[in-house]
């Protein structure tokens, strides 16, 4: 029988994931903007949680929890030489799927 993720206890550097801080700031209502997430955010992380989660998760492949949402240089690349709004990074970053269509 296997246990569903939601009855495990949440790891601290799980805390720091992208997914498990915007579930956060959205089950707890205080804000909306991409400033009071940044904010919320920030609340969420003292210099000594983010160092320890850095050496916790040196080797991306056994961290896919917190590769989820990262954004590579690649992706930084990408989104310097683009020239249109479609595709957003934010999007594309979060596991959005686009289809273009001919106007």
């Amino acid at each position: 029988m296997q246990i569903g993720n939601y009855l495990l206890p949440v790891l601290e550097t799980q805390k720091l994931s992208l997914h498990y801080l915007i579930g956060k700031f959205k089950e707890d209502g205080v804000g909306t903007s991409a400033n009071d997430f940044y904010r919320y955010v920030s609340s969420k992380m003292s210099d000594e949680t983010c160092h320890n989660v850095s050496k916790e998760t040196i080797d991306q492949a056994d961290s896919p929890e917190l590769r989820y949402g990262r954004i590579p240089a690649s992706k930084v690349h990408a989104a310097i030489q683009c020239n249109t709004l479609e595709g957003c990074l934010a999007e594309s970053n979060l596991g959005a799927k686009f289809k273009v269509t001919k106007q």
